[in-house]
């Protein structure tokens, strides 16, 4: 049987929420299947995650414009590929990746979106032409992903994607990367020692990043 073409594709090449995904997904799908490949900007730990995985890793360019010469270079990267389905996550990869994969002639296109960031522009033109963009890309788009179910009701208000698009598929977590009780205890105890008595801890969870 034909193993099915795949490219996995983000924008940065930093490790955050949404290359997570990706990472666990073309980690895990099944390589009898599945021929996967990854494109993403260049010199990052991403870049460096794909390759130690033994998968191809195309880089591209992804600006402020998917009609200037970095989308039309997608679009020859796609078409070169002959791949059967591109996966985009998250906004810029998807406007600048489902546009040149429908350029591209590719048969499935699929999307993931982690979180509806647009919904909360404080400028009411860019937030509506945001929607609109979507809107027209979910047209063209075989399945839309939503890793929540507050995404996944937001889409239904706002009409981002017909219904029969829709697709919810909560964020796997690998349980053999996580510390056992013990260990968090202990790391705990080593923090406080290095602390007033009884001084409060402040903690979040998150990457260490502006957004955050």
């Amino acid at each position: 049987m034909k193993r099915l073409r795949v490219l996995q594709m983000i924008d940065k090449p930093s490790l955050g929420g949404g290359q997570a995904v990706l990472l666990a997904l073309a980690r895990n799908l099944d390589p009898s299947r599945f021929d996967v490949s990854v494109c993403a900007g260049s010199n990052g730990p991403l870049e460096e995650e794909v390759r130690t995985l033994g998968l191809p890793y195309l880089s591209a360019r992804f600006g402020k414009n998917p009609f200037t010469v970095s989308g039309r270079n997608l679009v020859r990267i796609l078409a070169g590929g002959r791949f059967d389905i591109v996966h985009t996550h998250g906004g810029i990869a998807g406007l600048f990746g489902r546009r040149a994969a429908r350029k591209a002639g590719i048969p499935v296109i699929v999307h993931t979106l982690h979180g509806i960031h647009y919904l909360h522009y404080r400028n009411p033109a860019l937030r509506r032409m945001s929607i609109a963009l979507e809107r027209a890309m979910s047209r063209a788009t075989s399945a839309v992903v939503c890793v929540s179910e507050a995404d996944l009701a937001a889409v239904r208000i706002h009409h981002l994607a017909p219904s029969a698009r829709l697709r919810l598929v909560r964020n796997g977590v690998a349980v053999s990367s996580l510390e056992t009780d013990a260990e968090r205890v202990r790391r705990i105890g080593e923090l406080r020692s290095h602390l007033k008595p009884h001084a409060p801890i402040v903690g979040t969870v998150a990457r260490l990043h502006r957004q955050k």
